[in-house]
């Protein structure tokens, strides 16, 4: 077991679906041990914020392994989730970062 706080990631995979050099919008995967393994999936848009902290999830859901069928229904519901994404078709940060309530990326440099 980890210690407090910290995160063991096991696996990880990130997909960017867009990405204009200014603003982007990634899907990622990952199982991770913290308190317990788990298996997450998101939802990202790049960030601008002052802890300058690289992205902001805006869609994440997380599922507890405690055993090898966890772990494969975990990674099934996560692949579903990154489907349902890449179905929509959406994929312009713009409209994530309205549902999010998130600012909009500021003007492109030119």
């Amino acid at each position: 077991m980890p210690a407090d706080g910290v995160h063991l990631l096991l696996f990880d995979t990130t997909i960017t679906l867009f990405n204009s050099g200014q603003d982007w919008l990634e899907l990622t995967l990952d199982v991770a041990w913290g308190s317990r393994l788990t298996v997450n999936a998101a939802v990202e848009v790049g960030c601008w914020c002052s802890q300058d902290h690289n992205m902001h999830q805006v869609r994440s859901e997380n599922w507890p392994v405690t055993g090898s069928h966890d772990l494969v229904r975990g990674f099934a519901a996560g692949i579903a989730m990154l489907t349902i994404v890449l179905d929509s078709g959406s994929f312009d940060p713009s409209a994530w970062r309205v549902e999010a309530g998130l600012a909009d990326a500021p003007p492109r440099r030119q």
